[in-house]
């Protein structure tokens, strides 16, 4: 299942250039990108122990979900009980990476799922920075990321 392989990325998860490493990659980062992880499941294409790995730098396929906006996934994986809150090594979770993104329906199911709003990553940002930071809409992000119940909100 598991595969090396020889790749060039221009830009990776955070901007930053890496140029032909060498790198372990499993399949299911890319169906977590633009496949069905439920289907890939069905089908015996994607084991459930995958779904709780990460990889060199801590990203678990909530994380990829997230960042690639794919809230179909997001929703599935949140199902099957992955980590809502699991930090990569820059200690952020996969709500981080959809905030950066700007990614609104993202965000409003990891919240509603109980998605911690009170972090800040390895740089010492909160979401609230991230969101001004990328120009996102402050007033909509805050409406999504703060006022949702707070019955469902964890350790807040």
């Amino acid at each position: 299942m598991y595969k090396y392989i020889l790749v060039l990325l221009n830009v990776g998860l955070y901007g930053s250039a890496m140029v032909y490493e060498p790198y372990k990659i499993h399949d299911s980062h890319r169906i977590a990108h633009s496949g069905s992880i439920q289907d890939s499941i069905t089908s015996g294409e994607l084991d459930l122990k995958h779904l709780y790995e990460s990889d060199k730098y801590g990203n678990t396929l909530l994380h990829y979900a997230a960042y690639y906006n794919n809230k179909k996934n997001v929703d599935t994986l949140i199902h099957y009980g992955v980590d809502i809150n699991a930090c990569n090594v820059f200690k952020e979770t996969a709500l981080f990476l959809a905030v950066k993104k700007d990614h609104q329906q993202v965000i409003i199911s990891l919240v509603s799922q109980g998605a911690r709003i009170c972090m800040k990553n390895s740089y010492g940002k909160c979401l609230c920075h991230i969101a001004t930071e990328n120009q996102m809409d402050i007033m909509y992000a805050a409406q999504n990321i703060f006022l949702v119940d707070k019955n469902k909100l964890k350790g807040v």
